[in-house]
């Protein structure tokens, strides 16, 4: 299967400055959220466009980790004109959203929306502890995630997945050398557990693209890393990009645009997959069926106005 090329994570050093709503950052300076009083860490583009929308993105640390570097996404930030946050969870318990946890980071993300416009859903990855974090919170709080990347997670939400939550692009993956339990009385190893709610999740028609990397351990190999950054474009960008051309194809038909609607459509049936099994070829795919139909009926309405 094809992948993208590997893809280099650039770590953005912020300067300490003012943001242009008022909200003072620094580089790896911690800051204290309003509902429990525990750190997170704020990465921002180096340009803050005051009137921009942006994605809020969430990097969970693993156990025994921090909020410091967003578990490696900091670099999203300029790369892809987001704000990247990274809360300190206690590290006994958050996997599975204890200690309010989950209230943390809903409190955290309304703290930044003070100061930033955002958009109302986030997209939020983790690797390890982080991974049992990100998809449990996806699970609990559907209505708060544009997408979401769980990758190695030690244990999983089986059991009953949250049907609300199987619209939201979802990858998850672990190494197929990944076999130990995560602490001694977990019910499986990771690899088990990750086929197990795997075929939960797909069996309740979750939107996903799932991997089990040959001679991978407990790491998380360049390939994870590109699911990922694949859901949270397909998420922001390719989603929102095809609702908003079915959306406009109709109205520029009613204006009698219909060379306009014409050229709007079949260029974004052209728009090439970012991978070839990965979730935007499921998106593209899905969009061309919807397309095919409006574009043979135009082109039939341009040669017989001819």
């Amino acid at each position: 299967m094809t992948r993208y090329p590997s893809i280099a994570v650039l770590v953005v050093g912020l300067v300490f400055a003012l943001g242009s709503h008022g909200f003072v950052i620094a580089d790896d300076t911690p800051l204290k959220d309003p509902l429990t009083g525990r750190e997170y860490f704020v990465y921002l583009p180096t340009k803050v466009d005051p009137a921009k929308t942006y994605w809020l993105v969430v990097g969970v640390h693993g156990y025994k980790g921090n909020g410091k570097g967003a578990g490696g996404l900091t670099g999203w930030a300029d790369k892809y004109d987001c704000i990247v946050v990274g809360p300190s969870f206690p590290n006994e318990g958050y996997q599975g959203l204890a200690h309010q946890s989950d209230e943390q980071l809903i409190a955290v993300a309304k703290e930044i929306g003070k100061t930033h416009k955002l958009h109302p859903k986030l997209f939020i990855a983790g690797f390890s502890g982080g991974s049992q974090y990100a998809h449990r919170f996806m699970l609990k709080h559907p209505e708060l995630v544009a997408g979401c990347a769980a990758h190695s997670g030690g244990t999983w939400e089986t059991g009953g997945v949250n049907p609300r939550a199987s619209s939201i692009p979802f990858v998850m993956s672990c190494g197929e050398n990944d076999t130990a339990k995560s602490f001694p009385e977990a019910a499986y190893g990771r690899l088990d557990w990750a086929k197990l709610f795997e075929a939960e999740a797909k069996q309740a028609g979750f939107f996903m693209d799932s991997m089990f990397f040959p001679k991978v351990g407990h790491s998380q190999c360049n390939e994870a890393k590109q699911m990922t950054e694949e859901c949270f474009l397909v998420a922001t960008d390719l989603i929102p990009y095809y609702q908003g051309v079915l959306d406009e194809v109709p109205k520029l038909e009613r204006k009698r645009k219909k060379e306009e609607a014409l050229e709007l459509a079949q260029k974004a049936r052209d728009r090439e997959p970012l991978s070839e099994n990965g979730l935007s070829s499921k998106v593209i795919a899905s969009a061309r069926e919807k397309l095919d139909p409006i574009i043979e009926r135009l082109t039939k309405a341009k040669k017989r106005a001819k």
